[in-house]
């Protein structure tokens, strides 16, 4: 369920972004996504790559699901993410979210 509300959510944030990928033109866009290397998994999500692609952490470790910082789904992830990590200071927060997503 959640997969499928963050595949409409960039959708609606990156649409340029995934009307150039369907075009087999591969993921185009502002610097700050380009820069993160993004592609497209088999579930249709944004994700970024980098230098973690050969580290032997997990997939949403090393792929971490790229969200737009002014999406409403981006706020309520980011919460739930603090309130189940027992609200954690800002920095070590930060650490546990991107182990699943990248924030632009």
């Amino acid at each position: 369920m959640l997969e499928e509300m963050i595949v409409l959510a960039q959708l609606q944030m990156f649409p340029e972004e995934l009307r150039a990928s369907n075009g087999g033109r591969g993921l185009s866009g502002s610097f700050r996504l380009l820069e993160l290397s993004p592609f497209l998994d088999p579930e249709g999500l944004i994700r970024a790559q980098g230098r973690l692609s050969q580290a032997q952490v997990g997939y949403d470790q090393k792929f971490p699901v790229v969200l737009h910082p002014r999406h409403p789904l981006t706020k309520l992830i980011v919460q739930d993410n603090h309130h189940r990590h027992h609200h954690p200071r800002v920095n070590h927060g930060l650490g546990l979210l991107r182990q699943e997503y990248w924030v632009l």
